[in-house]
């Protein structure tokens, strides 16, 4: 959408509403009875922790599909081997033709990775390889227009992780898919847990509101695509 008011290289973009999503009920249910492949799976050093306290996705995944897992952290891939799923090789999310995956998948999950990623469009290059007319690629992501970020920033701070080089809003993802031969079927927003007394007593008022008023200034987003 674009109106007179605007530059010629400037896009209004109408985004749509819904109310937020639960993140890992909604992947799940995506993924239930399909074959999967998981890139980022370990999600090392917090593999162990998050696997014994039933956060980690692979391994949620692994309840209710067939999945491959992908990761770039040989340690993250050790301790899921030790912990006994065998379906997880070391591989490069940027690279992912090199792994020579010979089985076609119906969803290709990547949860808070693409943020991590030195080249984005490789990565979008080689999950397209992976795809067939009736994949689904979901992808979530740390939302640009967050509302607790900006709150952080009017206070002259930034709280990020340290591996992270992106954030991204729904017209970049849209852009990005674009020019490499995919299209976003479907777009949602998610919040994420609050934990610890005093970040609840603070943020939970926040949650309450951006889930009523405008989910669009939620923590994350998350994206369905497919091949145009």
């Amino acid at each position: 959408m674009e109106t007179g008011r605007y530059s010629s290289d400037m896009r209004l973009k109408k985004l749509g509403r819904s109310k937020p999503i639960d993140r890992l009920p909604f992947i799940l249910s995506r993924c239930s009875g399909k074959n999967v492949l998981d890139i980022g799976c370990a999600d090392f050093p917090m593999t162990a922790e998050k696997a014994r306290n039933g956060e980690l996705l692979y391994a949620n995944l692994c309840r209710v599909a067939e999945v491959t897992g992908i990761d770039y952290d040989a340690r993250g891939i050790d301790e899921l081997r030790s912990l006994g799923y065998k379906d997880v090789m070391v591989g490069d999310a940027e690279n992912l033709a090199a792994l020579n995956l010979r089985k076609s998948f119906d969803v290709i999950v990547a949860g808070e990775l693409v943020e991590h990623l030195m080249n984005v469009g490789r990565f979008f290059e080689g999950v397209r390889s992976l795809m067939t007319a009736e994949t689904s690629l979901i992808l979530s992501v740390p939302n640009a227009h967050a509302a607790k970020r900006f709150l952080r920033v009017l206070f002259g701070t930034e709280l990020v992780n340290r591996d992270h080089a992106y954030y991204f809003s729904q017209a970049n993802i849209e852009l990005l898919c674009e020019r490499h031969g995919l299209e976003v079927k479907e777009a949602y927003y998610y919040l994420a847990p609050v934990n610890g007394r005093m970040k609840r007593v603070f943020f939970s008022p926040m949650k309450f509101a951006i889930g009523r008023l405008s989910p669009y200034v939620s923590d994350h987003l998350v994206f369905v695509c497919g091949l145009v």
